[in-house]
């Protein structure tokens, strides 16, 4: 009989211990991270979220990092990364391959900027699974259509695969293209597309 005590001691000390370390982790933040070539429009999205108000924006050297609440009312860390070019690294920071990403460009001057923009994007893709092309500023005169971006887009990324499969195996993650404008505060359905990725 002392042993089947000594043995229901055991496994109860264990279960307490496995209980209390499971209880005591913090628990694992959602983020979701804001990236994309310079005067995308990114900042100027992270300060809305963050502060329900768009202030005047500068290009960023590095991250800006904070919480923000989402109508679930759930708490979540927004990371936005620089957009220089030369800044590109700082998306290994953040490579957790399953974190949402909206990944911005400024529709109203995609014509002039499409080599940066896709290769951007395509970098972005090599990393991580699911991503948002928001296609910013879409109420300007001179945005191109949504349909025309995502084509665009599609077949500069499909010619840097083609170059790059010759040298190593390439996997890339979905992406849909979504216009709003910040500017305007029609984010609703890049909001929406975070949290059901979250």
């Amino acid at each position: 009989m002392p042993r089947v005590l000594d043995v229901l001691l055991l496994f109860s000390a264990i279960f307490i211990a496995f209980l209390l370390f499971y209880s005591l982790r913090p628990a694992k933040k959602s983020r979701f991270l804001l990236v994309g070539p310079s005067n995308s429009g990114k900042t100027a999205f992270f300060t809305q979220l963050q502060y329900n108000k768009i202030y005047p924006t500068q290009t960023s050297q590095k991250p800006n990092i904070g919480l923000i609440k989402l109508s679930s009312n759930r708490e979540v860390e927004v990371i936005d990364i620089p957009g220089h070019p030369k800044l590109i690294s700082e998306l290994d920071t953040y490579t957790v391959p399953t974190t949402p990403v909206l990944f911005f460009l400024d529709s109203s001057n995609f014509s002039k900027s499409i080599s940066v923009v896709s290769d951007y994007l395509y970098q972005t893709l090599k990393r991580y699974r699911s991503i948002l092309v928001a296609a910013n500023k879409s109420e300007l005169f001179t945005a191109l259509p949504v349909e025309k971006i995502e084509s665009i887009l599609q077949a500069e990324i499909n010619e840097l695969a083609e170059r790059e499969k010759e040298q190593e195996d390439v996997e890339l993650g979905e992406w849909t293209v979504i216009k709003g404008s910040v500017s305007n505060g029609d984010t609703k359905e890049w909001i929406d597309w975070v949290e059901t990725r979250l």
